[in-house]
Parts: structure tokens; sequence; C-alpha cells
């Protein structure tokens, strides 16, 4: 597995159909982060309800996912989706076979992540 990108979140607020929301979706690329039990070191959690916590500590995406957006001519940046580290030749269809040392720390598979709102609020993707 080789990491392209490391990426964290501020929370932020965004007009969604006339409301606003708080979220930390839409993450930025920096040159390196901690990961930790409960998540990575200045990545903003805002939804710990449904986020974050010692099984969802990490999300991961796959370029191989970027590009099936590209085609669909949809232009999304690293971050987009909620990824705080974006793997090359990689597959969200993969996540079961991801078990792997990254940098000093452990990571495996726990779970797929279910599309939700926050997808479509920072860009108008797939509304």
């Amino acid at each position: 597995m080789q990491i392209s990108h490391v990426l964290v979140g501020q929370r932020r607020h965004l007009a969604v159909n006339g409301r606003s929301v708080t979220t930390g979706i839409d993450k930025t690329p920096v040159d390196a982060a901690e990961i930790k039990r409960l998540g990575v070191t200045g990545d903003a959690v805002v939804n710990t309800k449904h986020h974050g916590g010692p099984d969802q500590a990490v999300y991961l995406y796959g370029s191989i996912d970027y590009s099936w957006w590209r085609n669909k001519r949809i232009d999304v940046d690293p971050g987009r989706f909620g990824e705080n580290l974006l793997i090359e030749d990689f597959t969200c269809i993969d996540r079961a076979i991801v078990r792997s040392a990254i940098g000093s720390s452990s990571v495996r598979a726990s779970s797929s992540r279910s599309p939700h709102r926050g997808f479509h609020a920072p860009h108008s993707v797939g509304e």
C-alpha cells in the first residue's frame, strides 16, 4: 500500500438546502499526521456518534475510486470524500483485505463507509 496523500479537515459551516450544517468532511493535504487510537491528529471529527473512535479512527479512499468519478466527468480533489489517507492503486472494494502497518501504526479495515449527505454538501457531487 502506497499513501499518496495524508489529509485532515477542520470544522466548518456549509449551507445545505437552505440551512447551515457543521462538517469536517472536506479534507486538505498535510505533510504528515499522527494516527492515534481515536483518530488522526489535526483532523476534526464533528459527528462523533457516527464518525471517529477506535473502530473508525482513519478513513482510507483509493485512487481507483477517484478515477471512477473522473470517468463520470466529475472533477474531485483528494480529500473530497473525507478520507484521511488516499491510497494509490486501491479501491474501497479492496477494504476487506486491508490490514497493514502504516508508519508505526497498525491499521485494519473494520467497515465500509455508508454514503450520506455530507458527501454532497461541499461540491454538489451526486445530488
